[in-house]
């Protein structure tokens, strides 16, 4: 029989395919698209993905042992739990589930709480699986790059409180050695469970501190460049996601630059949204995620400047939205920040 890896296209999944290769053992790899995967040699590309029953019951049909990575989407806790239940009824021997660290403490996070319950699922079934929870991969960075290599600030907000970090190098290890370990046993083996996370917890200091040294130059911590930002938690969709206010620094830098900067940091990752306000607290700019979250209108355009004051001259032009107290609003608040509670509360939105 073979080891079915899912995923196998992905930051993990490829780690893992790479890991497994030249082990000796048969890796099916399943994809969506078999003709422009490239996998290692010895990897079989088998058509399908986790949405596809019929093509996961012919995949499983063919392998014994199961990588089980159900992608961070909307419907991953439906994908999580029907290729749970084809592994057991095709009578897998092994699985390897890859959930999340500390999944049970941020029951409010979908993809956190989705992955808790196929746990669940895989306690109460009594299948033959290892569960991995890794921690913060450190290839998220990766994202970073630009606002590292152009402006010198770290984004990501990890705060002071630290996260030990884990490379996806060490994730697709562990998951090949507990692949080739079920797959080479004789009978099922007893569930067993890792968290996967670094040896240091790393904070927004360290990690400056950290790729000033790799990178030669001085590197600071988003929050020092921002002078006051503050996260506040929002409901978007149906999912927990993050607004980020900053306020007005024209005092030290041009706002035109500024807003540059708050760009390469924040939209870089998808789940947070930015405006910008002036010493007044009046939204003066915007990116996409704020769009998104709150419906607002597209930027002002380019020649209109940001900070300036707000057109009155035309009684159709609302104007922005004022946030009596954006620096109250913190990652432990659960209601949307002051911010969002203002514009919904007013029925207004930003000129």
């Amino acid at each position: 029989m073979s080891i079915l890896v899912t995923g196998s296209t992905g930051v993990v999944g490829t780690q893992v395919l790479q890991h497994l290769a030249g082990s000796g053992a048969d890796i099916h790899a399943l994809t969506r698209s078999p003709d422009k995967a490239r996998f290692p040699d010895g990897v079989r590309a088998v058509q399908g993905d986790l949405t596809d029953l019929d093509a996961l019951r012919s995949a499983m049909e063919q392998a014994s042992t199961l990588f089980l990575l159900a992608p961070n989407a909307a419907d991953e806790f439906t994908q999580a739990l029907q290729a749970l239940s084809i592994a057991r009824e095709s009578g897998a021997k092994g699985i390897v589930y890859l959930s999340v660290f500390k999944g049970e403490e941020y029951v409010d996070v979908p993809h956190f709480s989705s992955k808790r319950t196929a746990e669940r699922m895989i306690k109460r079934l009594d299948l033959p699986a290892t569960v991995l929870r890794p921690t913060y991969f450190m290839q998220n960075d990766v994202r970073l790059k630009d606002a590292l290599l152009t402006y010198g600030v770290y984004g990501m907000p990890i705060g002071a409180k630290g996260i030990s970090m884990v490379d996806v190098r060490d994730i697709g290890d562990a998951a090949a050695r507990e692949l080739l370990h079920r797959e080479r046993a004789d009978a099922p083996l007893p569930q067993a469970s890792y968290e996967l996370v670094g040896p240091d917890a790393m904070t927004a200091d360290s990690v400056a501190a950290l790729w000033s040294e790799v990178l030669g130059r001085e590197i600071r911590y988003g929050s020092e460049f921002a002078g006051e930002m503050s996260i506040s938690e929002v409901w978007f969709d149906g999912q927990r996601q993050f607004a980020c206010f900053v306020r007005d620094i024209t005092d030290r830098r041009r706002a035109t630059e500024a807003d540059e900067r708050l760009r390469l940091l924040i939209n870089l990752v998808s789940d947070y949204a930015i405006c910008m306000l002036d010493h007044n607290g009046i939204v003066r700019s915007w990116n996409d995620g704020v769009r998104a979250l709150y419906g607002w209108p597209k930027k002002p355009s380019a020649t209109t400047s940001r900070f300036s004051t707000p057109r009155t001259n035309s009684a159709a032009t609302a104007r922005p939205t004022t946030c009596d107290s954006p620096r109250n609003a913190d990652a432990s608040n659960t209601k949307t920040g002051t911010c969002a509670r203002t514009a919904r509360n007013s029925g207004r939105t930003p000129s």
